[in-house]
């Protein structure tokens, strides 16, 4: 009988390492680029038929209840009416599906798992391994991309589809060791925050820089005041991080063959003339401020709705930037693009919810995020376990993270990203069922993380 506890542990690892394979990965092998990406989709469908046969043969058969299930619900029926009414082909319909969903239906195996506290660390431990394993292969990168001469922003994305990809991934777990170390004082987490800190900063994905730095500075804002040791602290911690990411951009800067510094956008003219100038010159279509004018001008002109959009996988999706059906063309070939050989990608999750679901999926999403940060929020305050206080800390700031994400990437279609996050939203839930079950009544144990 196969262990579900190993299907997922052999998801999480699958997880990150198949962009290894794919042509921009440390390997460009043709079989396994078109194989390693689908794996982890087929064991997250095999270990879903596994927990729904068990409880079936248990006479169980109700829909697992959680935070979730409304979302879920919502967007499964706006999946249908948008579908049926563009007549969108099936082949879009459900990848479309897989993109959007395939890891919320592996938070719900995670939440049926009835994993013990030490089951969770031992999860933990490994995807902690995944993130940490990124460092010497980003260091073959680098050394690779300076003797090529081909040093840019992107160089160092370890197994990820891309340096950004990476940084923002790895917020998660670094969030649960600094939440673990410097909060709670678990010392077994100091060389786990360290490592992982490297994996934020040496991608140099700047959104997830400034996000972690305004998340610490929350996480301490109480306490700089009252305590002097606390804020001598994250004084260290933050100026070891700011010099270790300065002295890196700048080499970078020296030696990158685009001449631009990573963290150019710190400087507040550069900023300024990126918001304003920048981002409305079309020399690439990830251009996003032209787009979300352009996005409302197609929805109103040329969709049968603009409140349920063109359907899933029509416009500005991942699969839609697959399959390229015709509406995809009005934004990834709206400024001629292609005939120009630039890059038609969008990178934004609001564009292609918009899109496709129009003025509903976007108050669908918007609103779960919305209710899922509250949920959270409110969770972190009541609960007294330490392991649950951790979890609902990086499933709060994970769930900012997202919903302000939404504009600089395809957070929630990109695996790594929206996957990292769903692991620590089922364990958090797991964390949850396993304290009622001990204490229904009563205060809840403190527990070690």
């Amino acid at each position: 009988m196969i262990s579900p506890r190993h299907l997922v542990n052999w998801i999480v690892v699958v997880c990150y390492i198949q962009y290894m394979f794919t042509p921009v990965g440390l390997f460009n092998i043709p079989i396994l680029d078109s194989i390693i990406p689908q794996v982890d989709d087929f064991l997250i469908l095999v270990l879903f038929f596994l927990i729904a046969v068990s409880r079936i043969m248990r006479g169980n058969y109700s829909i697992p209840r959680n935070h979730f299930n409304w979302f879920v619900t919502l967007l499964i029926i706006l999946y249908l009416v948008s579908s049926f009414i563009n007549q969108v082909p099936l082949t879009a319909v459900l990848l479309s599906f897989k993109s959007y969903f395939i890891y919320v239906i592996f938070f719900y195996c995670i939440t049926q798992l009835h994993y013990s506290s030490g089951q969770i660390r031992r999860l933990l431990r490994l995807v902690f391994f995944c993130f940490i394993a990124q460092l010497p292969i980003i260091a073959i990168q680098f050394l690779v991309a300076i003797s090529n001469g081909t040093l840019s922003d992107d160089t160092g994305f370890g197994t990820f589809p891309g340096a950004n990809n990476l940084s923002y991934s790895v917020i998660f777990p670094l969030l649960f060791v600094t939440y673990s170390y410097f909060v709670q004082g678990q010392k077994k987490y100091k060389w786990y925050f360290w490592l992982l800190a490297l994996v934020l900063v040496l991608p140099v994905g700047e959104y997830a820089i400034a996000f972690y730095a305004f998340c610490l500075f929350l996480l301490f804002a109480k306490t700089f005041i009252k305590s002097k040791k606390a804020f001598m602290r994250t004084v260290f911690v933050a100026s070891t991080m700011l010099l270790c990411i300065s002295i890196f951009s700048a080499f970078k800067g020296s030696k990158s063959s685009t001449n631009r510094s990573l963290l150019t956008t710190i400087n507040p003219l550069f900023l300024y003339s990126w918001l304003s100038q920048t981002q409305n010159q079309v020399h690439s279509g990830s251009q996003r401020n032209l787009y979300f004018p352009l996005t409302y001008f197609n929805l109103e002109k040329y969709s049968k709705s603009p409140w349920i959009g063109f359907g899933p996988g029509m416009y500005a999706s991942n699969t839609a930037f697959r399959l390229m059906p015709e509406p995809n063309n009005l934004v990834y070939d709206a400024f001629h693009q292609i005939k120009l050989g630039m890059d038609p990608d969008v990178d934004s999750e609001i564009i292609p919810i918009w899109g496709e679901f129009g003025y509903v999926g976007i108050i669908v999403f918007i609103g779960f995020l919305a209710y899922s940060f509250l949920f959270f929020y409110n969770e972190h305050k009541k609960t007294q376990d330490l392991q649950q206080k951790a979890f609902t800390f990086v499933s709060t700031a994970g769930t900012l993270f997202l919903l302000v994400g939404f504009y600089v990437n395809h957070m929630w279609e990109i695996q790594t990203i929206f996957g990292t996050l769903m692991i620590f939203y089922g364990l958090s839930s797991l964390r949850r069922t396993e304290l009622r079950k001990q204490s229904p009544t009563t205060t809840e144990p403190l527990t070690n993380v």
